[in-house]
């Protein structure tokens, strides 16, 4: 639990790594939230995603999966879809274990 706590207390200051990724919720806390990724930067580099409803949740994301899948600039101003564990309320905060980019299977193709 002083890991989680140590995390939270970093949130506004670093980008927050895997060297949280010890203190986890229970798995009944595992949730998956479809939404627009974004890579945010002033002075530090955070990651979002906003749901279709507005709700913005504050992403901590090990940056080897971030990297595995193309890095974050691949993830950013797109649709994903992400899996992980709700490690705080306010703000809402996830603790990432799978994103990936959502596929549209009705949309159009590109001209």
């Amino acid at each position: 639990m002083l890991i989680a706590a140590a995390c939270l207390s970093l949130l506004g200051l670093t980008v927050i790594l895997s060297a949280c990724a010890g203190a986890q919720s229970p798995a009944s806390d595992t949730v998956t939230v479809a939404g627009w990724f974004a890579v945010v930067t002033n002075g530090e580099t955070h990651y979002t995603l906003t749901d279709d409803h507005g709700k913005t949740y504050l992403l901590v994301i090990n940056e080897q999966l971030l990297q595995a899948s193309g890095g974050a600039l691949a993830f950013d101003r797109k649709r994903v879809i992400v899996t992980g564990f709700l490690k705080a309320i306010s703000p809402e905060t996830l603790d990432v274990n799978s994103i990936q980019l959502e596929s549209y299977p009705n949309s159009y193709p590109s001209p």
